[in-house]
């Protein structure tokens, strides 16, 4: 079965020219499956129905002229280039306004898309894709809520951006598309790994740590872990938050421990024909009890480590300019071993 949203008129426009063009038919979603057998929800005795090999899509309005003039055209594969949400299941229980007009076989109404109250169950093998944030979702389960964009799930998840992955349990997701703001949380359990070694298809880095000593490849929490994802109109930025008992391990054994630990990364805009700019690292930061340890061995093959501990840890790699690292609050640094603390030329400066 195929189940197209209601269509809407929209007018693109183009805000140098004002050249405006008419697309009488737009359609903002599509829902495809086997079949659909009817079914009541529990709690509220709700018709709805019962789907196998589900992909439930959702295509954005045109920002382009060539886009909104294939749409006006009834180009064949006009809406391959708008999708930017995708969703697909083994199986999905679909209540609400979607739910009720697949069970009595006709288009949903309203002007709201056609979806209102919509919800989603979906079981088994389910993918999100989110094509305009380059994120991928895995999970076992999902309850979907398009017209509110937001998905929540109980089980055991994955979550794959070009520049990190993100596992954990009990998941939610919410996003505005008109402000370019998304938010995930992972309740529990959370694992985020820095894809540090990553290339894009041009053989460009993907995330790029700078000058900086601060480098963690993996980071694991006993509490929650949200990422947030602003865009700009210059830049992008990524927020990764991780709270309780946060452990942020690099290659090469230098270990962080924490109470809260604050990542963000942004990427500058270049035009598409010269690709994209890799993620930067911008700040690190961490308190709640801050301890660093630094092992590592002299030249000569001596070990040495350097404990550092403090309320509050601040790294921040500026665009442009050295990197620093500034320690606040009962700050304590303990040496042992054979030191090389500073090679020619370096200085160890302490404002206490």
């Amino acid at each position: 079965i195929t189940q197209p949203a209601p269509p809407r008129r929209i007018v693109w426009v183009d805000r140098l020219s004002d050249e405006r063009i008419e697309i009488p038919t737009f359609m903002p979603w599509r829902f495809m499956a086997k079949d659909a057998r009817p079914l009541q929800r529990p709690d509220d005795e709700r018709q709805g129905v019962l789907c196998r090999d589900v992909s439930f899509q959702m295509y954005r309005e045109p920002e382009s002229r060539a886009e909104a003039m294939a749409l006006a055209r009834n180009e064949e594969d006009a809406y391959a280039a708008l999708l930017h949400q995708r969703f697909t299941a083994d199986e999905a229980r679909v209540f609400g306004r979607l739910g009720e007009a697949l069970s009595r076989d006709r288009k949903p109404a309203g002007d709201d898309h056609g979806l209102g109250d919509t919800e989603l169950k979906l079981d088994g093998n389910v993918v999100i894709s989110d094509l305009d944030q380059g994120l991928e979702v895995r999970g076992a389960s999902m309850t979907i809520w398009p017209e509110q964009d937001r998905v929540e799930g109980d089980g055991l998840y994955t979550l794959r951006h070009e520049a990190l992955v993100l596992e954990g349990r009990q998941l939610v997701m919410e996003r505005d598309e008109a402000k370019g703001w998304s938010r995930v949380s992972v309740e529990r359990e959370p694992v985020l790994r820095i894809v540090a070694e990553g290339r894009d298809k041009n053989g460009n880095p993907i995330f790029d740590f700078g000058r900086g000593e601060f480098r963690p490849a993996t980071i694991t929490a006993d509490g929650r872990a949200i990422l947030v994802r602003q865009e700009g109109r210059t830049e992008t930025t990524i927020t990764v938050t991780l709270s309780d008992n946060v452990t942020a391990v690099q290659e090469g054994g230098r270990r962080l421990n924490a109470g809260h630990v604050e990542l963000v990364a942004t990427r500058s805009a270049r035009p598409e024909t010269t690709g994209k700019r890799p993620w930067k690292l911008q700040h690190f930061r961490a308190d709640q009890g801050v301890k660093v340890a630094y092992p590592g061995r002299t030249r000569k093959g001596g070990e040495y480590l350097t404990s550092v501990s403090a309320d509050r840890l601040i790294h921040d790699v500026p665009l442009t300019g050295a990197p620093s690292t500034v320690l606040q609050g009962n700050v304590s640094i303990l040496l042992r071993g054979e030191i090389p603390v500073l090679g020619p030329g370096g200085r160890l400066r302490l404002l206490c």
